[in-house]
């Protein structure tokens, strides 16, 4: 089932008030879902970086081009993201179009409102120049160009970094517990002593 947010963010294209995919282009596309109404032609022109195992397997079944990482040399045309539940991940997401869509290409993002879109475009138009925005089923959808000038010291800095608590816990962002001790995890741990080896992740 797709959600709201997401065909929110694709009716600023759908009115024509936004230029899509054209032919030779390749959109980064951040955290949408598989769609099966959508054109081939609008699958073959996104690089859907969607790390989520059951969504990214879901993506392929419907013919979309996804990947787990974006690959490091990626230049795209145009950018488009949905807003998730981390905050973290959010910008870590922002931060990777910036860094992978080519100068002045169209970057818009769409969240629903209790997942705080509000709040993310101004942490975004307090950066950079919103162009308009549009609210549409409980969510909001906004855009903007790709600056020509932002440098990837800039770039970076956007990215939250990962934590490291207590020179042993390592969090990330998106991560549940991003920068604590998860309670569980710390209960558990003392009890695989000689049991577990190596580096470990706790799902």
């Amino acid at each position: 089932m797709i959600s709201p947010a997401q065909k929110t963010l694709f009716l600023p294209f759908e009115d024509e008030i936004l230029d899509f995919v054209q032919a030779g282009e390749t959109w980064l596309s951040c955290g949408i879902t598989a769609d099966p109404t959508m054109s081939d032609e609008l699958k073959a022109g996104m690089l859907v970086l969607q790390p989520s195992r059951p969504d990214f397997l879901k993506l392929q079944k419907y013919g979309f081009n996804s990947c787990a990482r974006v690959p490091e040399d990626l230049r795209a045309d145009g950018g488009l993201m949905l807003l998730g539940k981390h905050k973290g991940r959010n910008e870590d997401w922002f931060a990777q179009l910036l860094q992978h869509v080519k100068p002045d290409g169209l970057i818009a993002v769409c969240g629903d409102k209790k997942l705080g879109i509000d709040s993310f475009r101004k942490w975004v138009s307090s950066r950079f120049e919103v162009i308009d925005r549009m609210s549409k089923n409980h969510a909001v959808v906004f855009w903007l160009k790709r600056p020509t000038n932002i440098s990837d010291d800039e770039i970076g800095s956007l990215r939250p970094l990962s934590k490291t608590i207590d020179d042993f816990y390592e969090t990330s962002p998106g991560m549940f517990s991003h920068g604590e001790i998860d309670k569980g995890s710390a209960l558990l741990v003392p009890h695989m002593s000689g049991i577990l080896f190596g580096k470990v992740a706790d799902f």
